[in-house]
């Protein structure tokens, strides 16, 4: 790693974002949480953000069919929203115009 790197993990990790670490023949990247800084056998960078893809779904309620007002991943995760919070609506299919980027 270049000083500046060092510096620029250094400042993040005290800015409170989280660093993950990897030994310098590794390619997996683990996350630290109390770092050691030990900058010859491990390189250390800021966590990349992590993203989620959420979509609308289709679904049926009595004999309507409409787009759902709740986001979800997939239709499993719908089916079992619905399942537990409203037996009348079914999702159908995933909407994928609805495709919604977010960062975690």
């Amino acid at each position: 790693m270049t000083p500046q790197e060092i510096i620029d993990v250094i400042t993040a990790y005290n800015d409170g974002k989280q660093i993950e670490y990897r030994g310098i023949l590794e390619n997996t990247w683990y996350p630290a949480d109390k770092p050691k800084w030990n900058f010859i056998s491990f390189t250390f960078r800021i966590a990349p953000k992590q993203t989620k893809v959420l979509y609308q779904f289709l679904v049926k309620e009595g004999s309507y069919f409409h787009a759902s007002s709740t986001f979800f991943s997939t239709l499993e995760e719908a089916k079992n929203y619905y399942n537990k919070q409203y037996q009348t609506i079914v999702p159908i299919q995933r909407l994928d115009y609805t495709k919604c980027t977010i960062e975690e």
